[in-house]
């Protein structure tokens, strides 16, 4: 089976990510204040912005060739995703007395968790396998 270059590069792309998040927890914990370091996390924060781009992408690309019926299932489950984690966020900072960081710092992490939750398999399915 022949994998597609837009797949290898996924798989390129997700190895570095692992790799640079390993190495930016040391230069944390190590409290490395070097100007390498630095430049290190810069750089890592902007490959984090394109490799979000890059995955926002790819998953338009492949449901761009989906039918209309699976398209509907994968919004359905990312909203269904997204308030049931919205609601679980509040919930907690309400009984937990936590203050609250805001619409978007408090909304944050359930967006990218459910999309992650509904599109994540269509990085590696091929077009066939959607």
């Amino acid at each position: 089976m022949k994998k597609s270059l837009l797949y290898k590069l996924t798989i390129i792309m997700y190895a570095i990510f692992v790799v640079s998040s390993i190495a930016l927890i040391v230069i944390i914990y190590k409290d490395n204040e070097s100007p390498w370091a630095l430049k290190f996390v810069i750089g890592y924060i902007i490959f984090l912005l394109l490799f979000c781009l890059y995955v926002i992408a790819v998953a338009v690309m492949k449901m761009k060739k989906m039918k209309w019926i699976d398209i509907r299932k994968r919004l359905v489950n990312f909203l269904l995703w997204f308030i049931a984690l919205a609601a679980f966020i509040y919930i907690n900072n309400f009984i937990l007395n936590r203050p609250s960081k805001g619409v978007y710092g408090d909304l944050a992490i359930p967006l990218g968790l459910s999309f992650g939750i509904a599109f994540f398999d269509l990085l590696f399915l091929g077009s066939r396998d959607n």
